[in-house]
């Protein structure tokens, strides 16, 4: 989330260049895709300056939190699955045989290649905050994502296994921690809720069949909005279960209810028995009626606890502190851990970004607060990101040894009989010490850098990472980690997306940390402008020209259908004020390009320019047009015609302020007491859309709670009336079907809703989709349609274009060469599957593909292993190159 993703500029002589190309197109060679998306990448990385560091939390939060927020001020109980309940009675999803054949089909990322680093970690998904390996059946794996739900592997220590999501049927997605039972393994606890910018949860889910399945427990005694930073099941008792959970959450400030609660009949019924932000729960691995935790901000108690450690010898009912001689009043982290390799043994880590420290203690059943501390220094360890990047385990299997997680995972060695430090291993090598500072690393990175999980399979060499990329799994120790355990998870967390007017091949997403992305064939995706993406245009005039934003207003152009950079045309907008995400927005006929600061800003030359585009103010460089000094604009709607004196364009702020301009930007009209007068009291404008068929009709959606969401005008704002959407959840985009103008769609934080009436009546529309946040909608004139969710990636409507193709490619050597006798597999989703082998040159070929449908690809060799092995593919047209890539 937070990786500081440096962007080198490439500075070499013709020869350096010319072996760069050289040696990239002989890497891309061997992952040849359909030719339209497919020219030669010649640029290792897009050429910027910018990182992020902590501050970028805070805009983050600003950006997703905000508007979420403003107006009422909080977020009511339970607001996600209370919209959903309210939603099932009144706007239910119609049956199957209603929807005509309409439902969502899941297009990616699933996976992401990203082609910035050149292949050093493999491919890549979304956020990963817990990694749960069931007990007794190490092949089974329960992955909780940011905000895309439970997901799970049966076959997880194969080299290529397969997940597949296990809780669609609630609507929490966002997961903070799962835990399976030991003593009945078959029994599992999730803990929802995501701490680092997803959305609060509404308690606990549970399952009974090792995962497969999940149902919400009673909530009696848990926060009503919270997230959660532990679930632990007792080592003896699958009934008695333990939840670290708070109210508190960045960007909202502090609540009134948090801190340890545990429930003794299997989350029937949960009592707090500690009051405080509980950072960490760890239980002692061989008396089930010690636990320990560990104690951060506490400033809602009534009666604030010390930060620290605690311990309970009563299976939780009572804690009493253990930090002995050691002060953790200025910490602003600590995580504590156990071992099975010692249970006696108790381990804490923590400190300040500045001073982080690993403590060790031996609790001898007496006096156990005697902590050896370790102050670990810069040169040894990297807390760049300490206070998103924070978590330690320590290995079951050998004393002394911890793995602790910030942007790498650091291996630290204590000697087992003093715990005095011995080592300390970056054993993931994203960034590297230079003296100074951590510095990422171009190409040494062996996982995605933001670490965020961990968890150890059957024994010592055997561990699993997981980080804002995903999952990786080493089986040696750390020296080498896998790259194909994402090729089935769709995790992405998409800011927009943008799918090309006439190529329905050809799509383009923005991502959280995980870069501005070009789809490639089904569900492939490929970064190619690294970071955290935004949204993107493509040029009307040259379709195989697009745009991209980067934070805060940095925009860059690449050609070749995003496959070679060609101009950073915006670096940002010194001295005015800016949305993380800021709008950025085309007309659809020009090459004109469209952003908001506190005023509209515009370039006409960002096309043709070399560098930096000319970006001008139509309404003035000091215009305001948002609410007040604190305001920012969050959309920008322009009328579908050439940039000119008589464009219609619409503005929209975070603290809804609504205006209109019928002068191409040079004046605004404010029609901001016509919205508020509409809405009751001002919420934030998540967008605007202007109806493609009368520029004077603009359709509103509000974020926020507690008023309605959705607004028409069609005289130019003059005046301003609600549609009759009743469920009282943030919408944050709205879309006319571009073949039907009657229909319409909204996006909304459970998912999408469609009318067929022109907005007199709504029904939910999430078939094939879970009740995921929906960001943004794109659509073509051909009538297909996609749409961004923030944590499953993309879907698309309307984009089967023929009843049966044919899927073929090659199965080659990095070297391009083909491979002979190599049984590639499709797997349909009922299960049945083809198989065939390629020829002499590594060919293979399906015919008789039914589009539409999503199926399971995978190559089988004796000598040989593939990289993006197996491939989900949502199959849409016919693929002529679906290609496999031998590897370690």
């Amino acid at each position: 989330m937070n990786n500081l993703r440096r962007y080198f500029k490439v500075i070499v002589g013709v020869a350096a260049l010319a072996a760069v190309a050289f040696g990239l197109f002989i890497w891309n060679g061997a992952r040849t895709r359909p030719s339209v998306e497919n020219a030669v990448v010649v640029e290792p990385q897009t050429p910027r300056a910018e990182g992020e560091f902590e501050s970028d939390r805070d805009a983050r939060d600003r950006w997703f939190w905000g508007p979420r927020l403003y107006g009422s001020g909080d977020l009511p109980a339970e607001a996600r699955r209370v919209a959903k309940e309210v939603s099932d009675k009144i706007a239910p999803e119609l049956p199957a045989d209603q929807l005509g054949g309409a439902v969502w089909t899941a297009m990616g990322p699933q996976p992401t290649f990203s082609t910035a680093y050149l292949g050093a970690f493999g491919d890549s998904s979304g956020r990963i905050n817990s990694i749960a390996v069931q007990p007794g059946t190490p092949a089974t794996l329960l992955v909780g994502s940011a905000t895309g739900g439970i997901w799970r592997s049966t076959n997880a220590l194969d080299a290529n296994p397969v997940f597949v999501p296990v809780s669609d049927g609630q609507v929490d997605l966002a997961v903070g921690s799962i835990d399976f039972s030991r003593s009945t393994p078959t029994t599992a606890y999730a803990g929802m809720g995501d701490q680092d910018n997803g959305y609060l949860g509404t308690g606990i889910l549970k399952s009974t069949d090792s995962g497969a399945t999940w149902a919400r427990v009673d909530v009696a005694g848990l926060p009503a909005r919270g997230t959660a930073s532990n679930v632990a099941v007792s080592i003896n008792n699958a009934n008695t279960v333990f939840a670290a959970r708070t109210e508190y959450f960045r960007g909202r400030g502090p609540q009134v209810v948090g801190g340890f609660y545990r429930s003794v009949d299997g989350g029937a019924n949960w009592t707090r028995t500690f009051g405080g932000s509980v950072s960490s729960v760890a239980l002692h691995p061989t008396n089930p009626n010690v636990v320990y935790i560990s104690v951060l901000n506490t400033f809602f108690e009534m009666v604030p606890p010390a930060r620290g450690v605690y311990m309970s010898i009563d299976g939780g009912a009572t804690f009493n502190p253990i930090n002995g001689a050691i002060d953790f009043s200025g910490i602003s982290q600590l995580q504590v851990a156990t071992t099975a390799a010692n249970p006696n043994k108790l381990y804490a880590y923590g400190g300040t970004t500045t001073a982080p420290f690993i403590w060790a203690t031996v609790n001898d059943g007496v006096n156990p607060i005697v902590w050896t501390a370790n102050a670990l220094t810069l040169a040894q360890f990297d807390a760049g990101q300490f206070d998103y990047n924070n978590y330690m385990a320590a290995n079951p299997y050998v004393d002394g040894q911890l793995y602790v997680g910030s942007r790498d995972v650091f291996r630290i060695t204590l000697n087992p009989a003093t715990n005095a430090l011995m080592s300390v291993v970056d054993i993931t090598n994203s960034w590297v010490f230079n003296g100074v500072a951590w510095d990422y690393t171009l190409f040494g990175s062996k996982v995605h850098s933001d670490q965020q999980s961990f968890a150890f399979g059957a024994n010592t060499n055997t561990f699993y990472a997981g980080s804002d990329g995903g999952i990786n799994r080493t089986t040696d120790g750390g020296a080498t980690f896998t790259k194909n355990l994402n090729n089935t998870l769709g995790l992405t967390q998409a800011i927009g997306v943008t799918i090309h007017p006439v190529s329905p091949l050809i799509a383009y997403t923005g991502t959280q940390d995980n870069g501005t992305q070009r789809r490639e064939a089904g569900n492939q995706w490929r970064e190619f402008s690294n970071g955290d993406g935004g949204y993107a245009v493509v040029n009307p005039l040259d379709g195989t020209m697009v745009f991209t934003s980067y934070v805060n207003g940095s925009f860059t152009r690449h050609g070749g259908h995003g496959t070679i950079f060609q101009a950073n045309v915006n670096a940002g907008f010194p001295g005015m004020r800016i949305n993380f995400y800021c709008p950025f927005v085309g007309n659809g006929t020009d090459a004109t390009l469209y952003t908001g600061t506190q005023t509209l800003a515009v370039c006409t030359n960002c096309a043709t320019s070399p560098g930096a585009g000319t970006w001008t103010f139509p309404a003035g460089p000091a215009s305001d047009l948002t609410r007040d000094p604190t305001d920012i604009l969050s959309a920008v709607a322009v009328q579908k015609s050439a940039f000119n004196a008589t464009q219609v364009i619409y503005v929209g702020s975070n603290q809804g302020a609504f205006r209109v301009s019928q002068n191409g930007g040079a004046a605004f009209t404010d029609r901001t007491a016509t919205l508020d007068a509409a809405v009751g009291q001002p919420r934030a404008i998540s967008n605007i859309r202007i109806d493609p068929a009368n520029a004077g009709t603009a359709y509103i959606t509000l974020s926020g709670f507690g008023t309605q969401h959705v607004f028409r005008s069609t005289n130019f704002g003059a005046t301003i009336v609600a549609l009759p959407f009743a469920v009282d959840i943030p919408v944050n985009d709205f879309l006319i079907h571009p073949t039907t103008p009657t229909t319409f769609f909204l996006a909304t934080d459970i998912g999408v809703y469609r009318s067929t009436d022109s907005g007199a009546t709504w029904n939910q529309f999430n078939t094939g989709m879970p009740p995921v946040v929906v960001n943004r909608f794109d659509s073509a004139p051909d009538g297909r349609i996609a749409a961004a969710t923030y944590g499953r990636g993309n879907y698309s409507l309307n984009f089967v274009v023929a009843a049966n193709v044919t899927v073929a490619g090659r199965i080659t050597k990095p070297s391009g060469m083909g491979i002979g006798n190599v049984i590639v597999t499709l797997t349909d989703g009922q299960g049945q599957s083809r198989r065939v082998r390629t020829n002499s040159t590594g060919r293979y070929e399906f015919t008789d593909v039914a589009v539409g449908e999503n199926y399971i690809f995978r190559a089988d060799s004796k000598q040989w292993q593939f990289a993006n092995n197996p491939r989900i593919i949502t199959v849409l047209e016919e693929i002529s190159e679906l290609d496999f890539v031998a590897g370690k």
